[in-house]
């Protein structure tokens, strides 16, 4: 059978639908087509005399409607060459397998978003942080004395010195003889004590009866929930203490703080990025990575409770929702005790060289650390089972760092995704036409039905399901 074909020198990698352009040259010979070859693997025949034929890889015969690769040139006897040729089934049913609809896995128009399990993990990984300041954590031992007084009972922000001044004042011992440049002085000086004591014993009880707290928090109040400096009473009794009383226990405020992701892509969710959250006084929590990932920053809602120590996180996305809560206690007691209310439980003959005054009268003394009641903290994560439970949550923990820090903690891979995807293209993973679609394609379980033979349809959804190039 006598044929035509287009002889073509064509550079094309294999599995691309690539075909030669009018602009590219041919040389048009006539040929034979050996008698019991098939369409897919024809041997064409022609005489030897046709020049520069060496270099053709590529042909196209219009009686066959197809383009095939040049496997072999053979020279046979009678000069004659023999043309080994295979269809380019990618090549000759370009324009129809462009219209079909199929799975598509992976295209270079695919989503750098959805995980590419293909690109292999390393044992290394990369951290970034961001941090943001705390702004009641600012350190320091801050005092505060609840005491019942002629308004009720009120808590008072006041100082370590006022404290100590206040409980010294109102705390008697023994008193020496020496004290006095004779017995009229010391006398008098025992008169002027008895006094005083018997002024609280007659207005409400004694100062000690009318302490209902004394302890310290590890941050300051805020200036809008204290009133003006004020006397300190203590049931009717004046003290003479000043301090500032809390007018409003609770303190809110929001803070946002970034989320420092170190890359733009699928590895912004589990398992190939973790992220941690540090809140002062509770500690580090880990958060769901799969609910942050089109997020750019957190808030962290905090409330304060000076009246006992509380602290109560809310930790939410950008997008207003809300991912974790939790509380802690940051409280601890500055150690008041009380052991005899009688003021004149212990008093002896004043004919002694001592004179022991309310020798019994309750003692206050200072136990820094011995009675924390820092409550065990507790956090929950939202998602899948991530949470907290402990935390630091304590007055020791004002030793720390008192600002938010957020960390990001990133798997290396194997290779960078731009160079990988060029090759392999991006995951898709959805039905969708060919068409539109350029570079690298793969479908999954895809069958090509069209208008070939048997054998070739098979080979057209075998290069599919492994991956082709549409040029």
């Amino acid at each position: 059978m006598a044929l035509t074909v287009n002889l073509y020198s064509f550079s094309k990698r294999e599995n691309s639908t690539k075909v030669p352009s009018n602009t590219d040259t041919s040389t048009d010979v006539s040929v034979l087509l050996k008698d019991g070859t098939d369409i897919v693997n024809p041997v064409l025949i022609l005489n030897d005399s046709v020049t520069s034929l060496h270099d053709r890889n590529y042909a196209y015969i219009a009686d066959l409607g197809r383009y095939y690769f040049i496997n072999q040139i053979v020279h046979d006897t009678g000069n004659r060459i023999n043309l080994h040729l295979t269809c380019d089934v990618l090549g000759s049913f370009k324009a129809e397998l462009l219209t079909k609809s199929a799975f598509i896995s992976y295209s270079l128009q695919g989503s750098s978003d959805i995980p590419d399990t293909r690109i292999a993990t390393t044992k290394n990984y990369s951290v970034s942080h961001a941090e943001a300041a705390f702004p009641s954590a600012v350190g320091g031992n801050n005092y505060f004395l609840s005491m019942t007084g002629i308004n009720g009972v009120g808590t008072y922000y006041t100082t370590r010195a006022d404290i100590k001044q206040l409980f010294n004042t109102l705390t008697w011992d023994t008193l020496q003889t020496a004290q006095g440049s004779d017995d009229k002085t010391t006398l008098k000086n025992l008169g002027d004590m008895l006094g005083q004591g018997l002024e609280q014993v007659f207005t409400q009880g004694t100062v000690f009866q009318n302490v209902r707290s004394a302890y310290i928090l590890p941050f300051p109040p805020d200036d809008e929930i204290l009133g003006s400096s004020t006397n300190i009473y203590a049931g009717y009794y004046d003290t003479n203490i000043e301090a500032q009383p809390l007018v409003e226990s609770i303190f809110s405020q929001a803070i946002a703080i970034s989320i420092p992701w170190s890359v733009p892509d699928w590895r912004r969710c589990s398992p190939y990025t973790s992220v941690y959250l540090y809140l002062p006084f509770f500690g580090t929590i880990a958060l769901d990575t799969n609910t942050l990932t089109g997020s750019s920053y957190l808030t962290v809602k905090y409330s304060v409770c000076f009246s006992n120590g509380d602290v109560s996180y809310s930790v939410e996305t950008d997008t207003n929702r809300i991912i974790a809560t939790g509380k802690c206690n940051t409280k601890a007691d500055y150690g008041v005790g009380s052991s005899n209310s009688g003021i004149l439980g212990g008093l002896t003959s004043i004919a002694s060289e001592y004179v022991p005054l309310a020798k019994s009268l309750p003692f206050v003394g200072e136990q820094m650390g011995s009675a924390l009641n820092a409550l065990v903290g507790h956090m929950d994560s939202f998602g899948k089972g991530f949470s907290t439970n402990g935390g630091l949550g304590g007055f020791s923990d004002a030793g720390l760092d008192l600002r938010l820090h957020c960390w990001t903690v990133t798997k290396n891979l194997t290779d960078v995704q731009s160079n990988f995807a060029t090759v392999f293209g991006y995951p898709l993973m959805q039905v969708g036409s060919l068409a539109g679609h350029t570079g690298f394609l793969q479908t999954m379980d895809f069958t090509y039905e069209g208008n070939c033979t048997l054998k070739e349809s098979k080979l057209i959804s075998d290069f599919c399901n492994h991956g082709i190039y549409i040029e």
